[in-house]
């Protein structure tokens, strides 16, 4: 299960994986419990994580198989999504490439049915 406080509490300073990252805003995080809140059957699971970046952005994942996974790479204003199926990685959908912020409750009905359709692979 993933735990945002914790995630919270380790990386909202600079530095904190020791090699000059940026703290992750205060807003990256409120749109992460945001996407938790409005999508809770998605942001659970033994196929999705959450993992930090260096940068200050945030990235989301579903990963179902080595070679078939789900990416939501978010920011303070913009995100990118893709998907890689076998050996394949794709921008999914095209208009999800630097998508608003705004625009991130449809792309999770989009990851919904990705879900659904790989389910048990």
């Amino acid at each position: 299960m993933v735990d945002l406080d914790f995630i919270w509490q380790h990386c909202n300073f600079d530095d904190w994986d020791g090699h000059n990252a940026q703290a992750l805003p205060c807003a990256v995080m409120q749109t992460a419990r945001d996407m938790f809140e409005k999508f809770p059957e998605i942001c659970t699971g033994d196929v999705f994580e959450v993992t930090p970046d260096s940068n200050g952005r945030m990235s989301f994942e579903w990963h179902h198989r080595d070679d078939l996974y789900f990416c939501v790479d978010f920011g303070l204003l913009d995100f990118t999504a893709f998907s890689r199926n076998g050996e394949s990685v794709e921008h999914y959908p095209d208009q999800y490439r630097n998508g608003k912020i705004a625009e991130l409750p449809a792309l999770f009905e989009h990851i919904e049915q990705f879900n659904k359709t790989h389910a048990g692979d």
